[in-house]
């Protein structure tokens, strides 16, 4: 459906478009014929531009991904030929000219970038960048390894959400989490703040205990306060780690904390009190890089419906 002929597309609808919606804008115009185009493929496609057809459907679903097995005695309808894991595979009919009329007329396409969908289902795929330079289970580490290979191994950053009786963290200070089950087990970290997004704690990763990942560390329940295993606690663990993505939270410093790269990292919400220069060249060449991570996800979108009846009565006096 998507090997179309845009050109031919568009002089096929652009003068419809014009005529009903006075829409004159080329650019809308682009975008409003394959919309038109995809609605009227969907809408002529045989048995599905009737209300009967689509009886008993349900929602839309996609095929589940067919699980590996032999296909003879009683596996014989396994994986693949397995009816549960079909999908719905179905086109949606529409009211072409009245999704016209809304879709020219609504202010929010103005306002972001369009890309009208083939059909009622699709994948969205998008990118990730968080701040990385490890992973938060890493696999194995051995026991003996020492502080800087575990540290190596950890991100250089994660945030947690912290029970609601915490007592308020303070930026640049230094903090333990400790693991709920393990006094022994524990990450050194310094706050950087509150996650814009989901008002989670955010730490700067500083050490870590020989033999641990963060994943193994961080869990439900796990302290946080500024002693190893702190009586007098930060707060608690109310799940796991997670990593910080930096489209959502910009941190201070990160990139350099200052002339000699030694100041507190700080973010998503400043004070204005502390300056972030570049570093010096001498300091900037005996640095590591600390590291961003791309992460790839794809996200199965369906399109929604709302439905409205109207009915109209005629009188004759």
């Amino acid at each position: 459906m998507k090997l179309i002929n845009e050109s031919e597309i568009y002089d096929t609808w652009s003068p419809i478009l014009e005529s009903k919606t006075g829409i004159s804008s080329p650019e809308k115009k682009q975008w409003l014929s394959k919309y038109c185009h995809y609605h009227s493929l969907n809408e002529s496609a045989g048995a599905y531009n009737t209300l009967g057809a689509l009886n008993g459907m349900g929602n839309p679903a996609p095929p589940l991904f067919p699980q590996m097995g032999s296909f003879a005695g009683s596996n014989a309808n396994a994986g693949f030929y397995n009816s549960a894991n079909f999908g719905t595979g179905d086109k949606f009919p529409s009211l072409l000219p009245l999704a016209i009329q809304v879709a020219a007329k609504t202010v929010g396409f103005d306002i972001v970038p369009v890309i009208p969908m083939s059909g009622p289902t699709g994948v969205l795929s998008y990118l990730d960048y968080v701040y990385a330079g490890g992973k938060l289970n890493p696999g194995q580490i051995s026991a003996s390894s020492t502080s800087a290979e575990a540290l190596a191994a950890a991100p250089s950053m994660i945030k947690v959400e912290l029970s609601s009786g915490a007592s308020a963290l303070v930026v640049g200070t230094t903090y333990y989490i400790t693991s709920a089950t393990s006094a022994a087990a524990y990450i050194t970290t310094a706050f950087v703040g509150y996650s814009r997004i989901d008002g989670f704690a955010i730490f700067r990763i500083t050490d870590m205990t020989p033999g641990e990942t963060v994943a193994s560390t961080v869990a439900s329940g796990t302290k946080v306060g500024t002693s190893i295993d702190s009586t007098t606690s930060g707060g608690t663990c109310a799940g796991t780690a997670q990593l910080v993505k930096t489209l959502e939270d910009h941190i201070q410093g990160f990139s350099g904390a200052g002339f000699t790269d030694n100041q507190a990292w700080q973010g998503p919400y400043v004070d204005g009190t502390k300056t972030y220069n570049p570093m010096l060249r001498g300091v900037a060449e005996s640095t590591y890089f600390n590291s961003l991570g791309l992460n790839t996800f794809t996200k199965f979108v369906e399109a929604d419906t709302f439905q409205v009846a109207a009915s109209v009565t005629t009188e004759q006096i």
